[in-house]
């Protein structure tokens, strides 16, 4: 499991599961396997997630090796 802030981010700003699977261009599957910490975005997704919400990737996935 991928621990993740993106449901708290879609709270935050009203948006749905679809709506955020639009914007990325990817399933409302996909975005709830995210947003459950089942699976991550590639990067291109991740990319498109965090300026969509205007964050640094580590406020949308905090516990990542890559930021240790």
């Amino acid at each position: 499991m991928f621990k993740n802030n993106l449901r708290k981010f879609m709270d935050e700003n009203g948006c749905s599961e679809d709506y955020i699977a639009h914007r990325i261009g990817s399933s409302q599957p996909t975005v709830h396997r995210m947003i459950m910490g089942e699976t991550l975005p590639n990067l291109e997704k991740a990319i498109r997630i965090a300026r969509f919400f205007d964050k640094k990737f580590e406020e949308i996935w905090p516990d990542l090796p890559l930021y240790r």
